[in-house]
């Protein structure tokens, strides 16, 4: 249903961003 794919979108955009950091700092 459409909340669980919010929340694994979510997910994938909060560890994406978590990755970004580490390589960019």
């Amino acid at each position: 249903d459409v909340d669980s794919m919010n929340n694994i979108v979510s997910h994938y955009q909060y560890y994406l961003d978590l990755m970004g950091v580490g390589i960019q700092n």
